[in-house]
């Protein structure tokens, strides 16, 4: 059943990278399609309908925005997606470096898009479209606040991730860095790339690395209290050791005084430098009384023999 699953979900990411393959000329003519049939394969809510309160467009397609101008002026811009303390994408329409052969009487007619992929022209227009979105982030209203993802779409093409975690103004960053922050369309194959995506829509500062950080540390944290609550354990455990010629008892303990009451042959310290302990060893002929830790009174070895390790 699960693999029934498998093959099903593969055959819809491959046809919808067939079907938006081949895609090209205006932006404005795909970007939504694109973008909405990109929600439903990754089992996303698709944006809502535009509501006369900006207040209210908290997911939504043309978000307005108003930019101010250098001489004082204010001129409303639009985002092509926004989703409030999620993301802003701006979405663009590129063309392939290659284009299909066509009759010169339809090249005319023929659509190029943004610039040719592949090109330094193509990279400078999806920078210019990270900055625009950058001048939109800027633009929100304070109460919203930046949020922590930009995302810059070449409609069939790819996708390209920049993040800013402390959602203060500061430089968005390729995300998770420069070699891998551009998602192409055939990387949808790959379940990896399409849970990052669903986080960014839905849960975007999950995907912080301090907070990634701060999980492992705080799981490493837990892993040692236990590794230091087992040896806190061994080492409270008492135990008894005899021996032919001297008939000596043994006894780990935690203090930092010598036990009252005990004839004392060696002590041996020695310091554990994260528990910061002191150890002693103190060894008892058969005639010697050894302290008892809480109530301080004297046990005779006999009376140790019959004691558990939880006594002392």
């Amino acid at each position: 059943m699960t693999q029934a699953a498998d093959s099903v979900r593969a055959a819809d990411i491959d046809a919808f990278i067939a079907r938006w393959q081949a895609s090209g000329g205006a932006e404005r003519a795909n970007y939504q399609l694109f973008l909405t049939g990109l929600c439903d394969l990754l089992d996303l809510p698709q944006p809502e309908p535009t509501r006369p309160d900006d207040r209210d467009n908290a997911y939504v397609f043309e978000r307005t925005v108003t930019l101010q101008q250098g001489d004082g002026s204010a001129t409303p811009n639009y985002i092509d997606l926004y989703k409030r303390g999620c993301f802003i994408l701006e979405a663009k329409q590129g063309s392939d470096k290659n284009p299909p052969l066509v009759l010169p009487e339809l090249a005319a007619r023929r659509k190029a898009g943004t610039a040719r992929r592949g090109t330094g022209g193509w990279d400078r227009a999806m920078q210019a479209a990270k900055n625009q979105a950058e001048r939109y982030a800027k633009a929100l209203p304070l109460a919203e606040g930046w949020p922590p993802f930009l995302l810059v779409v070449d409609v069939g093409h790819s996708i390209e991730l920049y993040s800013e975690f402390s959602c203060s103004g500061k430089t968005y960053l390729p995300f998770p860095d420069v070699r891998s922050h551009r998602i192409f369309l055939t990387d949808l194959r790959d379940a990896a790339v399409r849970d990052r995506l669903r986080q960014v829509w839905s849960a975007p500062h999950s995907l912080d690395p301090a907070q990634r950080s701060a999980r492992v540390t705080r799981e490493v944290s837990d892993q040692l209290a236990r590794i230091a609550k087992s040896l806190e354990t061994a080492l409270l455990a008492s135990y008894v050791c005899s021996s032919r010629e001297t008939n000596c008892w043994w006894r780990w303990r935690f203090c930092s005084a010598c036990c009252r009451g005990a004839s004392t042959r060696t002590t041996a310290r020695t310091k554990a430098k994260d528990f910061r302990l002191k150890i002693k060893v103190i060894s008892c002929s058969s005639a010697s009384l050894v302290a008892d830790k809480k109530s301080r009174r004297c046990l005779s070895p006999q009376k140790m023999r019959s004691m558990s390790p939880k006594s002392f």
